[in-house]
């Protein structure tokens, strides 16, 4: 309680420090209190409008960092006032349209920016235009005939529709070549879904990577190179490819969608275009040379069933399910299993013989695996009409804006004072409400400006106790946020960059 007081004494200086006459963001406390006291005050209700211009102004840019923290800003103040509510929400719906606009004209030149304008515009007035436009760039229709295509604005994918079916997951039956895990098949029904044409792509992945949804594979360098760009995508673990798969609203495969993929030209065939071993149909080992080949751009090879390319060969492709040596244990709804071990892949690869390249083979690996010859491709089930809350909860996941704390404000159409406040500001409520690493790299972006700010350097000197009590519980998470504020601060500030080089030891010891 008597840190939180000193915290909220040093808010009260921030307020007291600034002059009146600054810009409106400075002015707004006082004219909420004036508001509070005579509602038809024309003064304090002029600096509403312009904080709230301002906000509108921030919105039409795409400034979106600027945005959330101004519109927070707001919001807590202008509550107070008995018609608080009202009007934060009026200013929502006029923020929102300013976004929508944005994303509008963005759309071309740049989907993400677009989308992640619409998904905060939703968050701001979820009954407007924003969902909609969402749901047309994240999801394809409800219903489709088989073999239906649809193409994704958001990476270009090219998705095919698969009609609800009956399937036999498991051994072909005049399949001789079965192994112990592939012998006893399970009749699942399946319903329709969508499926990725190709496997996830060099391309593909780095638009998930640019978007902070994705981290690179192992081996970055080959996957970067623009000549493999069509190439899958490879070195990828299997958290790697479930979280492309959430950046894209969609989901790595069940054993038994990928079979309904796998064996959508014919229902029990050994293999996607049929039962002969005709290597020269996927990209797998030559066993008649004995030479290992290599990874060829994805669709290289001739499409199966309604328009499907490397289900046999190429890459292994991870599945959603864990690992059991036998098939009863699937679910009959075509979902995942959830119990076993590691994670399933399907469709063998340039690695491995024909054989494997069979529709029935299961593997496995551990979920942190990755290799050159590891790859995915995702499917969406076709599960109805979606309703605005499930496209809303894809767009969080998909255009979730990367955090920057202490830049949010970077770029913004902000007065030196108002910037000034509102920084001072957010380095006191984010200590407040407990959040000493952000409430650090927010001082250390202020001193890279003023590197004399009382309020930052003030914080700097408390901050030491937070850091060494962090360090005395083993919280490294918190340890690591608040050193990397402080090293910020001391590339700037030599005051700081003393303090940093004091503290490390006493830290280490504190650890250690």
């Amino acid at each position: 309680m008597t840190r939180k007081l000193g915290w909220w004494l040093l808010l009260s200086t921030v307020l007291a420090a600034l002059p009146a006459s600054a810009g409106p963001w400075v002015q707004l406390p006082d004219a909420i209190a004036e508001l509070q006291g005579d509602p038809g005050d024309r003064a304090a209700a002029a600096v509403l409008e312009s904080t709230a211009a301002s906000i509108v102004a921030e919105a039409a840019a795409g400034r979106l960092p600027a945005v959330s923290s101004l519109m927070e800003v707001y919001s807590s103040l202008v509550m107070r006032l008995p018609d608080g509510e009202r009007k934060v929400q009026a200013l929502g719906r006029e923020v929102a349209a300013a976004l929508v606009g944005y994303g509008r004209g963005r759309r071309e030149q740049d989907l993400q920016a677009a989308a992640s304008a619409w998904t905060l515009a939703a968050a701001y007035d979820p009954t407007g235009p924003a969902p909609g436009l969402l749901r047309e760039i994240l999801v394809p229709p409800s219903e489709g005939a088989e073999g239906a295509v649809w193409r994704s604005p958001l990476d270009g994918a090219e998705l095919v529709f698969l009609a609800a079916a009956r399937v036999r997951v498991g051994c072909s039956e005049l399949d001789r070549r079965c192994r112990r895990d592939e012998v006893f098949f399970r009749w699942v029904e399946v319903p329709a879904l969508w499926v990725e044409k190709l496997e996830v792509t060099n391309a593909r992945y780095q638009a998930c990577v640019r978007a902070g949804g994705c981290r690179e594979p192992r081996d970055p360098a080959r996957y970067r190179q623009p000549q493999l760009a069509a190439e899958p995508v490879v070195g990828v673990t299997w958290h790697q490819a479930r979280d492309y798969a959430m950046w894209a609203g969609r989901e790595l495969p069940s054993e038994s969608q990928w079979e309904r993929a796998a064996r959508a030209g014919g229902g029990n065939l050994r293999f996607p275009w049929g039962n002969l071993r005709r290597q020269e149909l996927a990209n797998v080992w030559d066993e008649t040379t004995a030479r290992l080949g290599s990874l060829a751009p994805a669709g290289s090879f001739p499409a199966t069933g309604p328009g499907l390319h490397d289900l046999a060969g190429s890459v292994w492709e991870w599945c959603g399910d864990r690992y059991r040596p036998g098939l009863k244990q699937l679910p009959p709804d075509g979902g995942p299993n959830r119990d076993g071990i590691g994670r399933v892949v399907r469709g063998g690869s340039w690695r491995r013989s024909i054989d494997l390249a069979r529709v029935s083979v299961r593997s496995w690996f551990d979920e942190p695996y990755s290799a050159d010859d590891v790859g995915f491709r995702c499917v969406m089930p076709a599960a109805g009409e979606r309703s605005d809350a499930e496209i809303l909860a894809i767009a969080a996941r998909s255009f979730a804006p990367v955090r920057n704390p202490g830049r949010e404000l970077e770029g913004a159409a902000l007065s030196a004072e108002d910037r000034r406040y509102l920084e001072r500001r957010a380095i006191t409520w984010l200590m407040l409400e407990n959040r000493v690493g952000d409430a650090v790299l927010q001082a250390a972006s202020l001193l890279q400006r003023e590197q004399r700010d009382t309020v930052a350097l003030d914080l700097l000197d408390r901050v030491e106790g937070e850091l060494l009590a962090a360090a005395r519980l083993g919280d490294l998470g918190s340890v690591d946020a608040i050193l990397s504020g402080l090293d910020q601060a001391a590339a700037v500030n030599s005051r700081c960059l003393r303090r940093r080089l004091e503290i490390a030891p006493r830290v280490a010891d504190a650890l250690f």
